[in-house]
């Protein structure tokens, strides 16, 4: 029974082989055909790089001395390198799905480079249409400063970075390295971008990447706040004075409701305050402003701490081309009992410490007002109240000096 058994065997392999090599049961011999092993599948993450490979590589410009990551369009994987002629090296720089780190010299900025790749029997191809720049390391003291110095948390805000033309940047707290930070936000030609931050509140510092840079160089002399926005209020300053000028002439003018940190600007009646920038200071409730052109005008307040500018509801101001005008409008005489001959005359309160605070007055209209050192605030401060008409705090008719006298 074995026996049998295993003859079967010895049958059927002898059958199989048979008809592989083309022998039939009757002894007719045919031609041989040779077996071929299956083909093996290309591995779906190869693509093999050919001579024109590479359509497109991002970044175009990178900063010398730099690590940068480059991304290869058309090849996943293989060698390449960027020289300024392909005869000059053999690409080593590995590719792996289609992105290679790049550290170009500081000695091949300012030039274009071409990208060679290494061919699969070891020929170097330069890929036709690609270049590389490469550009010097980006300067710390490039932007110098930051307007509006403080933005809202959580709201995009234009800023600008006063000093950089164009060029990338980005808002880091100001504890934070500018190494390995992306600055990923575009300027244009007025270094204008707009930032939004997400961090906690604080002081934040810029990281600048010059036009074609990859890398980050933190500003040395730029800060901005950030804040969750105390809006500015409509009705914060009560009272202006003088609210008559002379065009082209420097006038001292008083804010009655401004505060340290505050800034004003004065701008033509029928433009809006949304797109006004204030910059004069208004910490001493006092400031010196021209205006060139006659016309009624309004003022536009940004608080301290505050974001935008806002119209001061029925404060207006006229310029006028005669000056002469203005001292019968301006100049009335509020009948002060205080002799200010005897007292300093300072260009305002604020200028004064405890020491001299009481013993100084300041000339706002054609009135003078004594100096009082003010304790229900902190820290104390010396300052004179421009509405009073307290006549124990106004000078005296013609006790200021001058020639025509200053106090009326």
């Amino acid at each position: 029974m074995l026996r049998r058994h295993l003859q079967s065997i010895g049958l059927l392999a002898w059958l199989s082989i048979g008809q592989v090599c083309g022998v039939g049961t009757g002894g007719h011999h045919h031609s041989r055909r040779s077996i071929q092993p299956p083909p093996t599948p290309e591995s779906s993450d190869q693509v093999a790089v050919s001579e024109d490979t590479v359509s497109s590589i991002s970044p175009t410009s990178v900063t010398a001395g730099t690590t940068s990551v480059i991304t290869f369009t058309g090849m996943r994987d293989g060698l390449a390198d960027f020289f300024a002629s392909c005869s000059e090296g053999e690409p080593s720089t590995q590719i792996q799905n289609g992105q290679g780190s790049f550290t170009l010299p500081e000695e091949k900025a300012g030039t274009g480079l071409k990208l060679c790749i290494k061919l699969p029997g070891g020929e170097v191809k330069e890929q036709a249409g690609i270049s590389l720049t490469v550009v010097s390391f980006s300067k710390t003291r490039v932007v110098h400063n930051i307007i509006p110095p403080s933005a809202r948390r959580n709201t995009p805000t234009l800023l600008t970075l006063v000093g950089a033309k164009r060029g990338k940047a980005s808002i880091v707290k100001e504890d934070t390295s500018c190494s390995g930070v992306a600055a990923n936000t575009e300027l244009d030609e007025d270094g204008r971008g707009t930032f939004t931050i997400e961090g906690e509140l604080g002081t934040y510092k810029v990281c600048y990447s010059a036009p074609g840079g990859t890398d980050s160089a933190e500003q040395q002399s730029s800060r901005l706040k950030v804040i969750d926005d105390l809006t500015t209020k409509a009705n914060q300053v009560t009272f202006i004075s003088p609210n008559q000028i002379a065009v082209n002439v420097p006038t001292a003018i008083a804010l009655i409701g401004a505060k340290s940190g505050d800034k004003a600007v004065f701008i033509p009646f029928n433009q809006s305050c949304d797109k006004a920038t204030p910059t004069t200071d208004m910490s001493t409730g006092n400031a010196d402003f021209v205006l060139s052109k006659v016309g009624k005008y309004k003022l536009c307040l940004r608080s301290a701490g505050s974001i935008e500018a806002v119209e001061q509801q029925g404060v207006h101001i006229n310029v006028n081309a005669d000056s002469n005008h203005l001292i019968t409008v301006q100049w009335t005489s509020k009948q002060g009992t205080i002799d200010c001959s005897v007292i300093n005359q300072v260009p305002y309160c604020a200028s004064q410490g405890i020491e001299t605070c009481e013993t100084s007055y300041s000339i706002l209209s054609g009135i003078g007002y004594t100096c009082t050192w003010d304790t229900t605030v902190w820290p104390p401060t010396c300052m004179q109240d421009y509405k009073t008409t307290d006549r124990d705090k106004i000078c005296k008719t013609h006790s200021c000096g001058g020639a025509p006298s200053q106090c009326w």
